[in-house]
């Protein structure tokens, strides 16, 4: 297997593939006016309010992992 051939399996090229067709099929569903104004303010709202507690839960669970090899390039070289 070649290095272009493993690529299509990284989860980060997967990731990137997914966010660029969402995107794309956000753009198409505007242009098209399959979502209206009222749809995408409704959608915003609500994305609005999970975002807050993801990023709640996003810092609870940094912080519960931080510690004093965090820091640290290598956390081999801990003292």
């Amino acid at each position: 297997m070649t290095n272009n051939q493993s690529q299509w399996r990284q989860p980060w090229f997967i990731r990137r593939v997914v966010y660029a067709v969402v995107a794309l099929a956000l753009l198409i569903a505007v242009g098209a006016g399959w979502i209206t104004e009222d749809q995408s303010a409704s959608i915003l709202s609500q994305a609005d309010q999970l975002l807050g507690v993801l990023a709640a839960l996003g810092l609870s669970v940094a912080s519960a992992k931080a510690n004093p090899q965090s820091d640290l390039k290598n956390p081999d070289q801990a003292a």
